[in-house]
């Protein structure tokens, strides 16, 4: 499948695409033309990545999709979406509080025993946590222990399920963070993702610097729907394989000529808009956002901009001489 001829579509052959696949529409008032492709494919497909450049909505058209679940449909949703930092936690919270107050968001930054206790308490239709803050809830010792060798962290999949049990939406924010398979980040969301009915990856391009990359992502999201089964028989198909002069071992370097096919493979179950296919976004505008420190930072950051005011006037910091 290909679901670029709906970036073709008017205001008015979209709004008629959107009747035939919902009986119901809610407001889409707040969603511009290709947040309303990608709400309609995300919501009706269930599995799918979002590849829109910075500032395109993603999160908007995620919270819509959720929304619309809840209020269309009746169902009860749970989702649980995972971001690359903290301070992306407070962004899900002020586009939630904004675009759609009715839903309840739970964030989760606290400790462990604070995050799962609400997650226990399950009193949320959206949680939010770090990838960190994640993994550093599930990360134990590995209990065999290769000889000679420091102990490794690992991850228990029936405890992963078990801590983050009755979800039916995984959501990857930057979803290239969990492209490398031997990660605890990868083999949390894998187990998690595995038991959600929906499944959204969320990133700015297609690809990164390791095209092989983007096997994890699609696997995690539609479970080799798209690009097969295991990234071997993805390197088989198209990566070249030689061997290493400085290693020896053979190695997978990816076979440029088989780019357009690659392109083409990854549009079953994902869209890419980038800036100059946003038509209808409105003019830039900067936006102050507030960026929260953790206690520990507070006496630091005192510390510091006090050395900073008397370098400025001339006299001596607590590191030295200005």
């Amino acid at each position: 499948d290909n679901h670029d001829h709906l970036k073709k579509l008017g205001p008015i052959e979209l709004r008629i695409e959107l009747y035939k696949e919902f009986k119901q529409l809610p407001d889409f008032d707040k969603l511009w033309q290709h947040q309303q492709v990608c709400f309609m494919l995300c919501t009706a497909l269930k599995r799918f990545m979002l590849h829109i450049d910075m500032g395109g909505g993603k999160t908007l058209i995620t919270l819509y999709s959720i929304l619309y679940r809840k209020l269309m449909l009746g169902h009860k949703p749970k989702a649980i979406i995972f971001v690359p930092f903290i301070t992306a936690v407070d962004t899900w919270i002020e586009e939630c509080k904004k675009h759609t107050p009715q839903l309840k968001l739970v964030p989760l930054v606290g400790t462990t025993i604070e995050n799962e206790r609400l997650l226990e308490e399950g009193d949320g239709e959206v949680f939010v946590i770090c990838y960190a803050s994640a993994v550093a809830m599930l990360a134990e010792d590995d209990p065999r222990p290769k000889r000679g060798k420091k102990r490794k962290q690992t991850i228990d999949p029936q405890r992963t399920r078990r801590v983050f049990s009755g979800f039916d939406t995984f959501v990857a924010d930057e979803i290239h963070r969990c492209s490398n398979l031997q990660t605890l980040t990868y083999r949390m969301c894998r187990a998690i993702s595995k038991e959600c009915e929906y499944g959204i990856g969320l990133s700015g391009t297609p690809f990164g610097k390791d095209v092989e990359d983007i096997w994890a992502q699609f696997y995690l999201i539609d479970f080799g729907d798209t690009l097969g089964p295991t990234k071997g028989l993805f390197q088989e198909a198209m990566f070249k394989k030689q061997i290493n002069y400085i290693t020896k071992f053979p190695e997978y370097v990816f076979d440029k000529s088989k780019m357009p096919i690659l392109n083409n493979m990854i549009k079953h179950n994902s869209i890419h808009y980038d800036a100059s296919e946003m038509h209808d976004l409105p003019v830039k505008r900067e936006i102050k956002v507030k960026i929260k420190l953790p206690t520990a930072m507070e006496g630091y950051v005192s510390r510091a901009a006090d050395d900073l005011i008397e370098a400025v006037r001339g006299g001596k910091s607590a590191y030295g001489k200005a």
